[in-house]
């Protein structure tokens, strides 16, 4: 199956999903409005017909004078009834198809939805599949014997860079790790060097500092620093760099249907989510 294909595709399809629930949300209300003016009429429309009851109960029918006319006007009155109720027929048949036809949509949209779902959950399993694969490869690569492949400059440079990443996993400042670096082994490097190897941002960095972890485990080890240990100290820092949201706190932003649409970063250790993706969404709706 071809990831790629997944990708975009699925954000917007969800995001059709989410317009379509919406809009039949909206016309399900209306005919809720509908039907409460169609009893308030047909409630207005007892009244007349009790009102009509009441007329002819209070016409003398022995005498003649005037009967006439109150006949000729509850024949009236019938007849502007029988067109109303005409009308309101009509506007119940209306109604009760527009019924039978949401009920069809959302029937469909939960299925669209459902199938939504799964596509995302095989999206997400293949990815990560990948990144596994990736991570491998990298790894075998650069395996035991990498070091023979490249200079002694570069071999030191990556060797600063694990004490590096061993410092701020320990909690210090760039500036205490610069002159830690500086009074440890006469080690000077830049503030700028130190931020690209602490860097957590970019989707990549977590396989460079795994790299970094396994080539170098001699320097971790000497800080007593373990793998999940190194990884905790990543998620944190992306969390806190990236202003990753919990799951539960983008749940009641936007609601569990609107967040299955959503993939967490995954980066970092549990679920936790970028709200840039959530703007992304909105302005595709």
């Amino acid at each position: 199956m071809d990831v790629s294909r997944l990708g975009s595709g699925g954000i917007e399809k969800g995001a059709v999903v989410m317009r379509g629930t919406v809009n039949n949300t909206y016309a399900l209300k209306r005919l809720q409005r509908e039907n409460e003016e169609l009893k308030k009429s047909l409630e207005s429309e007892k009244e007349r017909c009790g009102l009509v009851r009441g007329l002819l109960a209070s016409v003398d029918w022995r005498k003649s004078e005037g009967v006439i006319d109150v006949v000729e006007d509850v024949y009236k009155v019938m007849d502007e009834l029988q067109q109303e109720v005409k009308g309101i027929s009509g506007e119940v048949a209306r109604i009760q198809e527009e019924n039978k036809a949401l009920k069809e949509a959302n029937k469909i949209l939960k299925e669209v939805n459902r199938s939504l779902k799964e596509q995302l959950h095989e999206k997400n399993r293949l990815e990560a599949v990948l990144r596994d694969y990736e991570e491998k490869m990298f790894l075998l690569t650069k395996g035991q014997a990498w070091e023979k492949g490249i200079s002694q400059d570069v071999l030191n440079r990556y060797m600063v860079s694990a004490e590096i990443l061993c410092y701020a996993i320990e909690g210090n400042s760039v500036k205490d790790i610069i002159r830690k670096l500086s009074q440890g082994g006469g080690i000077s490097v830049t503030t700028r060097r130190v931020n690209s190897v602490l860097s957590v941002k970019e989707d990549k960095d977590l396989l460079r500092v795994k790299a970094v972890f396994h080539q170098f485990p001699d320097a971790f080890r000497k800080h007593g620093i373990s793998e999940e240990e190194m990884l905790e100290w990543f998620s944190k820092e992306r969390i806190k760099k990236l202003q990753l949201v919990s799951k539960s706190e983008m749940e009641k932003r936007i609601g569990r249907e609107a967040l299955d649409s959503m993939k967490p970063d995954p980066y970092v250790t549990g679920e936790f989510f970028d709200v840039r993706e959530l703007a992304d969404s909105e302005e595709k709706m």
